[in-house]
Order: C-alpha cells, then structure tokens, then sequence
C-alpha cells in the first residue's frame, strides 16, 4: 500500500448486526413506500432496457422483476431486504481488513461521544493540539 502524501484519519461508522438489519428492512420498507415500484415503472414506460445497469441496482432489479411478473410485490421487497443485507455484509468485510480505519460503534455509544472522539481522532491524525478538545 502506496503512503499518502496526507495525514489522514479514516474514520468508520457500524452498529450491532440485528440493529443495522432492522434499519436496512425499515428503509427498503420506505423505498417501496415512497414510489419505488412506480419511478421503475416510468422508467421503464421512457423505453428503458431493464438490463441496463442502472436497472440491476438494488432495489431496482427486484423492481424489474416484478413488473415483468417474475415474482410477487411481497417477494420483491424481501428480495431486496436480502439483496440490501448481503451488500451491507460485504462492505463491513471489505472495510474491516483495512487497519487504517478507527472505528466506532453506533450502537455502543451516544452520538456526541462519537463526535466528539472523531473530532479527537481527526486532530490527532493532523497533528493538532488537541489539550483544550473534549472539555466539556
């Protein structure tokens, strides 16, 4: 791995695996609920190959599959939920092998104490004086 010519601090985000599993089902559940069969289908009106790339991204392609009846509604969002969950799980695996990454655990600590010890971390990695950050 090449060093960067910058200080860098790589921060990343994650929460327990059942919390991160019912925020994806609660989102896919928005995604249908706010018109995501509908924007497939004016795509698809426009003329659109639903092989196009675009149309195989999540949500999209089980979207495609059910307008062209190749599955039900009920099956198309759940086959998104798992679409959505499997792509989460590759990202977390992708990320994790990289040891420049400081993470932090949405689930374990508030929010402000997050920031507040991204904010410790970043001045560090820049060399700040970072005496007077933390004090309440």
């Amino acid at each position: 791995r090449r060093k960067s010519f910058y200080n860098l601090a790589m921060v990343g985000l994650t929460r327990k695996r059942t919390e991160l599993y019912h925020r994806i089902e609660a989102r896919v559940d928005k995604m249908f609920a706010d018109g995501l069969v509908e924007e497939v289908k004016s795509i698809l009106d426009m003329g659109y190959d639903p092989k196009i790339k675009p149309l195989q991204s999540l949500g999209y392609k089980q979207v495609v599959e059910f307008l062209m009846g190749d599955c039900d509604l009920a099956e198309a969002i759940a086959s998104t939920k798992k679409a959505t969950r499997n792509y989460a799980k590759r990202q977390l695996t992708w990320f994790r092998r990289d040891d420049r990454i400081n993470w932090f655990s949405l689930s374990e600590e508030g929010t402000q104490q997050i920031l507040k010890r991204i904010a410790l971390d970043i001045c560090r990695s820049i060399n700040i004086n970072v005496e007077y950050i933390g004090k309440d």
